[in-house]
Order: structure tokens, then sequence, then C-alpha cells
């Protein structure tokens, strides 16, 4: 029997208020029927697991608190799950177990928008890479996160993206760009079309 594990990213702006964790988040997982979801920005700076609604809320620790990262799991999935952790202040790597030696990674990542100094990025960037590369390749690897880019549309050659990329492609863009093209990775989200209200965030 197949296991569902529909994936999602939310930049939660804090959710350090009561309302937020206990009346907003468990009725929005629910009605996207989300299985994972990586958060960013929580500005929660410990290790945390609490039950919102009937999803579980993993926090991970950060050295600092403007930014925070942290997953939320599907009731469904929770014996799953192997091993949740801080890669660093703004990469967080949750694992879990299937049947049998079948692992699924889920990365996330907040990265520094393009006000940041390059060196700020590029350190992002280093993280992320030592943690996707941390893991065994014979597992399955998703990259989810706020990422800060515009990644504009598909250049030529290029097949790391899908036909529909937005705008002009960016500093952090072309970051991100050169990443995906060095990992063998593919941006999923620029794989179909998003309707108008979905586009900008």
């Amino acid at each position: 029997m197949s296991t569902r594990m529909p994936l999602g990213t939310f930049n939660a702006n804090s959710i350090g208020s009561q309302f937020k964790r206990e009346e907003t988040l468990p009725s929005d997982l629910e009605a996207y029927k989300i299985g994972i979801l990586g958060f960013q920005e929580t500005r929660i700076d410990h290790q945390s697991e609490v039950q919102i609604g009937k999803y579980h809320l993993f926090t991970l620790p950060t050295g600092n608190p403007h930014h925070g990262i942290g997953f939320a799991i599907a009731p469904h999935l929770r014996e799953n799950l192997r091993k949740c952790w801080a890669h660093s202040d703004r990469v967080g790597i949750l694992q879990i177990q299937f049947s049998g030696a079948h692992r699924v990674n889920v990365i996330t990542g907040y990265a520094p928008h393009s006000g940041y100094p390059t060196v700020d990025v590029d350190k992002f960037y280093e993280d992320l890479h030592d943690a996707f590369h941390s893991l065994p390749s014979r597992n399955t690897t998703f990259i989810i996160g706020d990422f800060n880019t515009k990644i504009g549309r598909r250049r030529e050659g290029e097949t790391y993206l899908g036909n529909w990329g937005r705008g002009q492609r960016n500093r952090n863009g072309h970051t991100l760009a050169l990443f995906c093209e060095a990992n063998q990775l593919f941006l999923t989200n620029t794989a179909f079309q998003k309707k108008a209200q979905h586009l900008t965030t």
C-alpha cells in the first residue's frame, strides 16, 4: 500500500502566537492535506515538539531568534519519523523511514534575502550543499523552503527549470540556478502553471 506524502513550505513570519499554532495552522494543514510542511522564520529558537490539531510540529534550535526553521508532519507519518535535526541556523533535515531500507529525507531551507551580503548567501548554499550530500544517495531527498529568489524564465539549455518560471532572474535566483544545476535538481514549482493569485506572495 502506498503512503501519500504531499509536501509544502511556509514562511510563518512567526508562529509564536497561540492563535497561529492552535487555530490557523491546523485548519490550513488539513485543508491542503499536507503530509510534511517545512517552516521558515518561525522565530522560535529552541527545539520542541508540540501537537497542533492532528499534526505534530517540530521546531529546531537556532542561534538567531529572527530565523527559526521546523517541520509539521501528518499523524499518519508520525510513526515513520526517524529523526529531525538542524544542520545550521537556516537548514533543517527530517528523515522518514518506510518499510525495508527506504528512507525519505526532506530538507527545509531559509535563504537570506537579496539585501544580505553575498557572503551570507554563499554560506547558506554551502550549508545546503553539505546537508544534501551528507545524506545517502540511495535515499529519496526533497529540498523545500523559502529561497527568497526570482528564478525567471527558463533559458536555453537549462534542464532544471520547467516552462513556468516568472519574471527576471535576480542575484539569488542565479545562485539557486547554479545550485540546482550542480546537484542535478529540478525546481518542481516551475513545472506547472499557477493561478494568478498564487504567483506572488
